[in-house]
């Protein structure tokens, strides 16, 4: 019977300290019936100046009101004249008023009350004397009382709300610990306490990222409306190849433009003539003609978001060399009729329709040999092979323009 006796006292000490463990997940300073956390406040503390440690009694104060969940934060006033006005820009929803006096037998006697920042209304006040704290009590018991009070103030400050209007399916952070998501109302109200600053980022399906600084200050009816600035559907290029043939894009853009597939034409006739070497004509000629146009499809991504200045981006494409020898016959290089282009490369937007962007690329060409693909190209090949070459990387550069 004692065997047994014990077995069910130890089983009934199981499960009350299962029920603890899972009654202890409830969030700091939340609802453990609903699991919600409560709301939380940002307070600036106000210490009157008198004889006393101000530093000590600054530090005490701060450490017993962050252990309360009900504190997001405690600031401390930068002057004892305008500390409604720090409170008001510092986002504090809740100011604290601390003044001290001597009092009877070497007792030190407090006055304390909580204001709303904005409406400078006193939620909740009182006083108490005690004996002179050492720093250890003014981390601790100081101030029960004050603390006891926090709850009924943190209640008092009112509840504002402003509205975040957007295209439905749009991210935003920002204004709470995870992202946002703009229901199919295209409307999300948020409650805030006032005033409040937030610096906010969204994402906004097939339109151009954006984010800022939002100010609340309590007025009603307050809303922000997030931009929809359309993503460009497809982008233009004109450039050089080498700083001396001309070449021509066209993309399409997917993927909130992380991502690009197109067309592209390189032509060297005519282009600019830059010799090695100074001829001995003393008057060079200005172009030079080639028989010879390089038409290809790529794909590419960008590497950085649409609103971004600087954007750098890869792509590798493929393409094929056509002639037409006495600009007569069309027909595809002997030497060197196909190829591949891997490339690097970085886009400056100047605007938002316009940009520059300069890239480096290696021609991979691929022929019945390789060694006559080199040949062809004196001094511009880094590696051979039997039916391919590599050439020395390149230079593009030019300018995109994106409806």
């Amino acid at each position: 019977m004692r065997r047994a006796a014990f077995a069910l006292g130890l089983l009934a000490a199981f499960l009350v300290a299962g029920a603890s463990g899972q009654a202890s997940t409830a969030p700091a300073g939340g609802d453990a019936s609903t699991g919600e956390a409560t709301r939380q406040v940002r307070v600036l503390v106000a210490l009157a100046r008198g004889d006393f440690d101000r530093e000590a009694w600054l530090r005490g104060l701060t450490l017993a009101l962050a252990r309360n969940g009900l504190v997001s934060g405690v600031l401390r006033a930068r002057s004892a004249e305008s500390y409604l006005d720090q409170a008001n820009r510092q986002d504090c929803a809740l100011v604290l008023e601390i003044e001290t006096a001597a009092g009877e037998g070497g007792s030190t006697r407090v006055a304390w009350r909580y204001l709303d920042a904005l409406s400078r209304s006193v939620l909740a006040e009182g006083s108490y004397a005690a004996p002179e704290p050492t720093e250890r009590d003014l981390s601790g018991f100081f101030w029960d009382e004050v603390e006891a009070a926090l709850p009924a103030a943190v209640s008092s400050v009112r509840y504002t709300v402003f509205t975040l209007k957007g295209k439905p399916g749009s991210t935003v952070s920002g204004f709470s610990p995870k992202p946002l998501v703009i229901p199919e109302s295209g409307e999300l109200e948020i409650v805030a306490d006032a005033p409040s600053t937030y610096r906010w980022r969204a994402t906004v399906p097939g339109s151009y990222p954006a984010g800022g600084v939002f100010a609340f200050l309590g007025t009603e009816g307050a809303a922000l409306e997030l931009p929809d600035d359309g993503l460009p559907p497809w982008s233009v290029d004109a450039g050089l190849l080498m700083g001396q043939f001309p070449m021509l894009r066209y993309d399409r853009r997917f993927l909130s433009d992380r991502a690009f597939v197109g067309f592209e034409l390189v032509s060297y006739s005519p282009g600019i003539f830059l010799p090695k070497d100074s001829p001995p004509d003393d008057r060079p000629p200005l172009f030079v003609f080639l028989p010879l146009v390089q038409p290809g499809i790529h794909v590419g991504a960008r590497l950085a978001a649409a609103d971004s200045a600087f954007r750098p981006y890869l792509s590798v494409g493929a393409f094929t060399r056509i002639m037409f020898p006495d600009f007569r016959v069309l027909a595809f290089d002997p030497v060197a009729p196909v190829g591949i282009l891997p490339a690097i490369g970085i886009e400056y937007g100047t605007s938002r329709k316009l940009a520059v962007w300069v890239e480096v690329g290696d021609h991979l060409y691929f022929g019945p040999n390789g060694y006559l693909i080199a040949a062809s190209n004196p001094g511009n090949v880094l590696w051979i092979s039997d039916h391919a070459a590599l050439e020395i990387p390149h230079a593009r550069f030019g300018v995109r323009f994106a409806p």
